[in-house]
């Protein structure tokens, strides 16, 4: 697409994104919670961390596992951009041929080939990607497009707001700390691949709400009848 920035320069951004966890450690000490803040905190990131990329990204727009009305799939596209830092086009374009590629030298992140490496989105390989079907459908769309350009640019406008109206703990308990569950959570699924096979992890499970059962996802991605976390949530929305 036009603009598209070097994959090296969205890579740090992403990992730039992934460790925000460490100033939010040390301003949780400065800034300590109070139920006022826990509970918008708790709610925000839901939205970012399954809301967004769990249900948002995984479910909805690379695997089709639902139905979802327009006023439903704006909402998971806005929080799948906050909690991926990236558009639904450039994740479904990545996690699909992560499917097709999963744990060989083509893997877009394979833990069996890049090793440590494999924890930051930096070294995560996305130069090659050819595109897949689901992402050029999303390409036809305006939205996803506008989604695509000015992801960051909402982003930053929110962390913004969040400083402006509410100073540093609003940005903390509003921005900081949902955004490093979701990036970490996604991380947790990346790593969770053992001696080149996705695996199930109940810890992953709890961490995630939702994508513990790698190993049973990679066999058939299109079910989600036992992911008893998300079942509940995609049943609700698919019928707001």
């Amino acid at each position: 697409m036009e603009n598209e920035l070097p994959r090296k320069i969205k890579g740090a951004i992403l990992t730039f994104g992934q460790l925000l966890v460490i100033p939010t450690l040390l301003l949780v000490f400065f800034y300590p919670p109070t139920i006022w803040w826990i509970i918008p905190c708790i709610i925000l990131s839901y939205a970012f961390g399954v809301l967004g990329w769990v249900i948002g990204q995984h479910r909805y727009f690379t695997h089709g596992q639902f139905k979802a009305s327009p006023k439903i799939e704006r909402m998971l596209m806005f929080f799948a951009v906050m909690g991926t830092w990236q558009s639904p086009i450039e994740w479904v374009h990545s996690h699909i041929a992560h499917h097709k590629h999963s744990d060989t030298e083509f893997d877009v992140h394979s833990y069996k080939h890049l090793g440590w490496k494999n924890f930051f989105f930096y070294f995560h390989k996305t130069d090659d990607l050819k595109p897949s079907m689901t992402g050029l459908r999303l390409l036809k769309s305006k939205e996803h497009k506008f989604l695509y350009t000015f992801k960051y640019d909402i982003i930053f406008v929110y962390a913004g707001l969040c400083y402006t109206l509410f100073g540093m703990p609003g940005l903390l308990y509003l921005w900081l700390i949902p955004t490093s569950y979701a990036m970490l959570s996604q991380i947790a699924i990346v790593m969770n691949h053992i001696d080149g096979e996705p695996r199930d992890c109940f810890i992953t499970e709890l961490f995630t709400l939702g994508e513990g059962r790698h190993k049973a996802h990679h066999e058939n991605p299109k079910d989600y009848s036992k992911d008893y976390f998300i079942k509940p949530v995609i049943k609700i929305l698919e019928r707001v």
